[in-house]
């Protein structure tokens, strides 16, 4: 269509809008967007009629798209404002008509954007709501990068577009990379639709250290040679489509999985329309044809379903992407005698209508990231018929998954179909809303280096410390009210906020597990008397002084004032002095009874029988216990006394367990043994030096249950030890010698001379 005509054509839309000719209007708009699909104008006479005819949600929608392509656009930006003012949201429609302004393109829109800036300002009487309305916070910007592929994009960008402010860019040729450079620079989160070349480039520059930088990976890019020369150490998250492609990719890109996210594609499934259905001869493939897809195996279950029934009829939306998959088609076509039930018609612009009358979907591929015209076709009550690809059992539940062409056969000409199930199938698993959940938290995720682009910088150096580690740390714990942060030599991280002071051992360590862990901190802050262990009321410690070496270790080991003090304010705590019961004790037996695979089941009933004289005859102190109780975990600095490390803290545990380790804990390091030999020279009276812990012992443990205590301690140390091991075996060669030891220390444990 020629512009004169053009322009013609869309004079006549407007003419009729502006007679209230809706009716007349909309499908001659319907027309023109099938044979222009890129002029904005479209998105704007389009969102008009939808806001005339009151339909706020189809206006919101075709806005949405319109700015996916281009946020600058002054009609759809000025449209979109007043979508949020007649929908009551004064903030949102002050903040569109502002950039709409901002956007203008000649004085009369400028003019039309400042008067309706004016009458949001009377609407507002309040002079302070005013003034948070004006200083609203900017938007974040996101730049999308692809090469024209967006098919997975559009609704992406669309249902981001209101609280970003988004830009995608398309790279054709290699003369346009310098765009990449261009954008990234102007955006806050650098998005690579494909792991391809796009992402190559950007993950090379050196602004990529500075940005966040997110690449979905789909499937076809994880058998080519791009994944392997993307620069990943400046790539905050890689996005799989599903679990199958990042298991094959993970090893060979030696990334570590929490950079790594599963986020499947989504789907809208209001946008097709479902009907009931029942077993019929219509069979749809949609899709490629080439070597991914199957083609060969595809002819096979054709030519088997048309030996079964001859009056089944197959129907092809797709295309042919290698001609000699076409002349083998057509070959094995006229061989197996098809030509009147084989209808290839091609790709179809409108695949939820040339859907409507099919009765099953069919796929034969080797492997797929989703298969996204299976779930159309399922979100409109069809029943799929999905080749065991490679993961298909982890997307698709196993009923709709067949492993030869007889299963395939059976489960076209059984009786079973269910429209409901397949539609609610793609609606609780893979709704366009669930994963947009997904994407939006993922994006909410701070920038890279946030915490320390504030000034707050590590006391070691640099290059030894893992930032971008530390930095998700920090943001996805949601730690606040930060001051400074120090790391130690031990691979640890310290952070001081405004109110606490926090120990995180993040290396090897998932995400989960230190969520985990920070709840402890939590539990601390309900409790006053617990508080002032962990208020942070410190110095701030000079740049090159490590927090965790000022720990004032015991120089004599009379010299534990620190833990006492720390120790009397855990008593004053204590919720009850009872025997062991319910929860304690099962843990213990449950504990015992997983080292049946590694020690000799007789000798652990052995040990159980102890164990369980032991709870029986005494009473301990329940209460609040920090679980690793040591000198390096007791800050003294300008006689201001803390506690950090609290992975272990809880609040309902056996007080005089603290003790116990305290001691262990200084004897075994005095000696330069394992803990379980320390133990069990405390057990058999070989170790005098205990008597250097009589204070400790008079004050906070009954010498009388000392054995028993230790008895007690040696299981809980013992469970400890084997989730360290389960977590990971090959962390250290401590784990392996001390599994190798565990039957020996166990026998050991169940002499008779050991308790007296």
């Amino acid at each position: 269509m020629s512009n004169s005509m053009t322009n013609k054509f869309k004079q006549n839309i407007k003419l009729l809008i502006e007679s209230g000719k809706i009716d007349e209007a909309k499908p001659l708009l319907e027309e023109y967007g099938k044979i222009e699909k890129n002029d904005l104008e479209f998105f704007s006479i389009a969102s008009v009629i939808y806001l005339m005819e009151g339909n706020s949600e189809k206006a919101k929608k075709i806005i949405q798209e319109g700015l996916s392509r281009d946020s600058s656009n002054f009609d759809l930006l000025y449209n979109f404002a007043y979508l949020h003012h007649v929908n009551g949201d004064i903030s949102l429609a002050f903040e569109y008509y502002t950039q709409a302004y901002n956007n203008a393109t000649n004085d009369e829109e400028a003019e039309n954007a400042s008067v309706e800036l004016a009458k949001l300002r009377s609407e507002v009487k309040n002079k302070k709501a005013m003034e948070k309305l004006a200083v609203s916070h900017e938007k974040k910007k996101i730049v999308f990068f692809s090469k024209g592929d967006d098919k997975f994009l559009l609704e992406v960008i669309s249902n981001l577009s209101s609280e970003y402010e988004t830009k995608k860019i398309t790279i054709t040729k290699n003369e346009e990379f310098q765009l990449i450079d261009k954008w990234m620079k102007w955006a806050d989160i650098c998005w690579f639709e494909w792991c391809d070349e796009l992402v190559i480039y950007g993950s090379s520059q050196s602004i990529a250290k500075r940005k966040k930088i997110i690449c979905r990976l789909h499937s076809y890019e994880a058998f080519t040679r791009f994944p392997d020369q993307v620069n990943w150490d400046t790539v905050d998250k890689v996005i799989f489509i599903s679990e199958s492609i990042r298991r094959e990719l993970l090893p060979e890109l030696k990334l570590e999985i929490d950079k790594t996210c599963i986020i499947a594609n989504g789907l809208n499934a209001s946008l097709w329309s479902y009907k009931k259905r029942k077993p019929g001869l219509k069979i749809a493939y949609v899709g490629y044809i080439n070597y991914k897809k199957g083609p060969m195996l595809l002819i096979q279950v054709i030519s088997a379903l048309y030996n079964e029934n001859n009056d089944f009829q197959f129907h092809i939306a797709g295309q042919f992407q290698d001609k000699r998959d076409l002349l083998y088609f057509r070959q094995m076509i006229k061989e197996l005698g098809l030509e009147r039930n084989f209808h290839f018609e091609g790709w179809q612009k409108d695949l939820n209508t040339w859907l409507e009358d099919k009765d099953y979907i069919l796929c034969t591929s080797v492997l797929e990231s989703q298969n996204m015209s299976v779930m159309q076709a399922m979100a409109k009550g069809i029943k799929p018929i999905v080749h065991n690809f490679v993961g298909a059992k982890e997307i698709y539940s196993k009923n709709y998954v067949w492993n030869t062409v007889d299963e395939a056969v059976k489960m076209v000409t059984e009786s079973q179909y269910n429209s409901e199930e397949y539609r609610g199938f793609i609606e609780n698993n893979y709704s366009l809303k669930k994963q947009m959940v997904k994407i939006e938290n993922l994006l909410k995720e701070e920038t890279k280096y946030r915490y320390f682009s504030k000034g707050i910088l590590p006391f070691a150096l640099e290059e030894k410390i893992n930032l971008d580690l530390a930095s998700s740390i920090i943001d996805q714990l949601e730690i606040e009210n930060i001051t400074k942060i120090g790391f130690t030599y031990t691979e640890s991280m310290i952070v001081i906020t405004q109110y606490y002071v926090y120990k995180i051992a993040f290396t090897k360590k998932s995400i989960n597990m230190l969520l985990k862990e920070m709840k402890k901190y939590e539990m601390i802050k309900q409790n006053i008397g617990l508080c002032e262990l962990v208020l942070s009321d410190i110095e701030i410690i000079e740049k090159e002084e490590f927090i965790a070496t000022k720990a004032k270790k015991m120089s004599s080991i009379k010299d534990y004032k620190d833990a006492i003090y720390i120790l009397d304010i855990l008593r004053r705590n204590c919720i009850g002095i009872k025997r062991l019961e319910g929860v304690f004790k099962e843990n213990i037996f449950k504990t015992l009874g997983s080292l049946v695979k590694f020690v000799d089941k007789k000798k652990i009933e052995k040990v159980k029988n102890k164990i369980e004289k032991a709870i029986e005859k005494n009473e301990f102190h329940i209460g609040p216990v920090h679980g690793d109780l040591h000198s390096r975990n007791i800050l003294n600095y300008n006689e201001k006394i803390k506690i950090i490390d609290l992975d272990r803290f809880d609040m309902n545990g056996i007080q005089e367990l603290d003790v116990i380790h305290l001691i262990v804990d200084h004897m075994q390091k005095e000696r330069g043994i394992n803990w379980f030999n320390q133990v069990l020279e405390l057990l058999y009276g070989k170790d005098d030096r205990i008597l250097n812990f009589d204070i400790l012992l008079d004050r906070f443990v009954s010498k009388e249950k000392f054995n028993d205590l230790l008895l007690i301690y040696s299981v809980k140390r013992i469970e400890e030890e084997l989730n360290n091991y389960f977590y990971d075996p090959d962390s250290s060669k401590l784990n392996k010698i001390w599994l190798r030891q565990l039957d020996d220390y166990i026998d050991l444990l169940t002499k008779q001379s050991v308790l007296k």
